[in-house]
């Protein structure tokens, strides 16, 4: 088992309550440093675990769901929903409602 796939489960366990690096780490009986220069190991960090995971779980309620936008937004551990729309957008490169809308066409 890669250490990376611990760390993914771990965070999406936790939904929607946001585990930082530290907890984690403490978690998996690491110092945050040794994490981080595990996941680097691995050609992965911590940030790019954490994003990978949200936005696959926003894809999969957008595809499957009929949760509001806010609604995912929060399971997913965001603020608020303006935060997660520009998330969303950097990760896909289209809004979560133009991304939701092209899902329905197909």
């Amino acid at each position: 088992d890669l250490l990376s796939d611990k760390v993914r489960v771990l965070l999406r366990d936790a939904l929607p309550r946001h585990l930082d690096i530290v907890q984690v780490a403490d978690a998996l009986g690491f110092s945050q440093r040794t994490l981080h220069r595990k996941l680097i190991g691995e050609g992965t960090n911590f940030q790019e675990i954490k994003d990978g995971l949200r936005r696959d779980i926003a894809i999969d309620c957008l595809d499957h769901s009929r949760l509001s936008i806010e609604e995912i937004a929060e399971q997913i551990g965001f603020s608020d929903a303006a935060t997660f729309y520009r998330a969303f957008k950097t990760w896909t490169g289209v809004a979560p409602g133009m991304y939701r809308r092209r899902t329905l066409k197909t």
